[in-house]
C-alpha cells in the first residue's frame, strides 16, 4: 500500500501507515499527494485487487471520513492500493 497525504496534515501519512500496518497491511510507501485538497480519505487499488477496497474501507471507517473508493488504480504502480489521507 502507498499512503499519501492529501489534507496537508503534518504527519497524516505516518499516522495512516502506523494504522494499517498494526491492522496487518504493509504500507511500502508515504509521501505526499499532488496537492492538499483532498477533504475524505480516497481508496484507489488495482481492478485486480477489488476486494482491497472493501477490506480498507471496514478498517478505515471508524478513524476517517471517507470519500470515494474505486478499483481504478493503473496497473502498471508498484502498489496494490493507495490511500490518500484527507482532512478530515
Amino acid at each position: 500500500i502507498q499512503v499519501l497525504n492529501g489534507g496537508g496534515v503534518a504527519g497524516a501519512a505516518t499516522k495512516m501507515k502506523e494504522l494499517l500496518e498494526e491492522k496487518g497491511y504493509k504500507v511500502t510507501d508515504t509521501g505526499n499527494a499532488s496537492s492538499y485538497t483532498y477533504d475524505k480519505t480516497e481508496i484507489l487499488v488495482k481492478p485486480s485487487k477489488k476486494a482491497y477496497n472493501a477490506l480498507l474501507e471496514e478498517d478505515l471507517k471508524d478513524s476517517y471520513t471517507l470519500g470515494s473508493s474505486a478499483a481504478t488504480l493503473e496497473d502498471g504502480v508498484s502498489y496494490d492500493a493507495r490511500v490518500i489521507v484527507g482532512k478530515e
